[in-house]
Formats: C-alpha cells, structure tokens, sequence
C-alpha cells in the first residue's frame, strides 16, 4: 500500500508531469497546489525560490491529478503532451528504469573489463562485491544477470578440487 503523507519534492512532481519549472511554479503560485517548506509548515513565497526544493503532499499531487486530468493532458501550459496522469506517471516510472537500466550496463562493463585485467577465476561473492562498489544500489537481479553472462574462464564452479 502506498503511503499518502508521503513526501515527494518538486523535481519529481516535474518528472511526472514532464512539465519545466516555470510551469510548476505557475502551479504553486495560483494557489491549485498546496506545497510545504522543510518544517512541513505551508510554503511562504520568500522562502524557497527553486522549484526543485518545492515539497509536497503525495496525496496533494494524486488529487491534483484527479482534478486537472483534463488539463495535464491538453493543455500546452501544463505539458507538451496529451498523456492522461496515468500515462504521465508511467512514464515517470520509465524514465526511472532506464537510470538503473544505464546503471547496470555501466557495472557490467566494468565488471567485465575488471575480469580481463585480474585474468583469473573469482568466485560469486567477489564479483557481487565489486559490483556493489561500482553502484550499492543496483538490485540483486543485476547481479545475477552478469553472472550468467560472464564467460566460464572467469567463473569459479565451485566444489571440491578435483584429486
């Protein structure tokens, strides 16, 4: 279950929404979209100018969303495109994948490029640990998908010695 008193920050709402700062800020300053300072107190217009640093209610901005549907997803001022929230918020999610997508491809390449310099067996857990040196926060199933790719010269099979 998602938690709705999360607390997301503006850069995100534009990621979602694929709208420009100026936009958000548009937003923010019409009144349509509550947002809060660092206190968790309402937002005091001398207080923060980046709308990056904006902070918001999830609930806030799902309710937005329901509200303005139509908006977001024809008018030019609040997006480029005509994507419906559901579709805005999937692409966010999308756009998310293909940082830790570019991020895996990164560690497998330096894994690989490690293993040819080392030219040696290594065993699982020394290829696990490298690869969270190169990114802590890459997912388990990464891992296991370099693994598998490695060539068998470089891959300890494990087991007992042979006599």
């Amino acid at each position: 279950m998602i938690n709705k008193d999360k607390w997301i920050y503006g850069e995100f709402v534009r990621n979602r929404w694929s709208i420009n700062e100026r936009t958000l800020q548009t937003i923010v300053y019409s009144g349509e979209l509550p947002v809060y300072d660092n206190n968790n107190e309402p937002f005091d217009e001398n207080g923060q100018s980046h709308p990056d640093a904006y902070k918001f209610l999830l609930k806030d901005i799902e309710q937005f969303e329901l509200e303005n549907e139509h908006m977001l997803k024809s008018n030019a001022s609040y997006g480029e495109q005509t994507m419906d929230a559901k579709d805005i918020r999937e692409l966010g999610q999308l756009r998310r994948e293909k940082e830790k997508w570019k991020s895996s491809i990164d560690a497998a390449v330096k894994i690989g490029i490690f293993c040819q310099q080392q030219d040696r067996v290594f065993n699982r857990h020394e290829i696990q640990d490298k690869m969270f040196k190169i990114d802590n926060n890459l997912p388990h199933t990464t891992f296991e998908s370099i693994w598998k790719a490695l060539p068998q010269q470089y891959k300890s099979q494990g087991g007992r010695p042979k006599k």
